[in-house]
């Protein structure tokens, strides 16, 4: 996780907490990748994917007659193409960014709570009440996604969580 997000420090100290203390292996990470961008696109196809055909067969009806400027015709499609998805950028309202911000925020916090269970010493009122709003925050998560499946279930009328 080296990069975007910034590693929590221990406690007066410039050395970073890695993944490793989280239960987090970074080959798992890595090796995960490419299985998340495939449900990421498989998301996003869920949500607009009606739109999408209807903006390729659009096309094909249009500027499907003849071969002559592909490349012109192609790249007109791209720019509507892309477009389009920009409308689904992630804001303030996306279920998604939500629980990605808090999850990076309790990451930092429980650096902190980590490094004092590694010395041994004990942990205050605070640190206790901060442990239990990681662990709530974990259960909103949660919530956010069954909503965000719902949310599918309603645009696209299938049915995710009926399992």
């Amino acid at each position: 996780m080296v990069g975007e997000i910034e590693m929590p420090k221990f406690p007066n100290s410039q050395l970073s907490i890695f993944s490793h203390f989280y239960n987090l292996k970074e080959d798992d990470i890595f090796e995960e990748y490419e299985s998340i961008q495939k449900n990421a696109i498989e998301f996003l196809y869920y949500k607009c994917g009606k739109q999408i055909h209807s903006l390729f067969v659009d096309f094909i009806m249009q500027e499907g007659e003849s071969l002559k400027k592909l490349d012109k015709k192609l790249n007109n499609f791209v720019s509507r193409l892309t477009r389009f998805l920009l409308k689904f950028i992630p804001n303030e309202d996306s279920l998604g960014l939500r629980a990605r911000n808090i999850i990076i925020s309790d990451y930092k916090k429980f650096g902190t709570l980590i490094a004092k269970e590694m010395k041994g010493e004990p942990w205050t009122l605070d640190e206790h009440t901060l442990k239990l709003l990681v662990e709530y925050s974990l259960t909103y998560i949660t919530e956010l996604k069954r909503v965000q499946t719902i949310e599918l279930e309603v645009i696209n009328k299938y049915n995710f969580s009926g399992k």
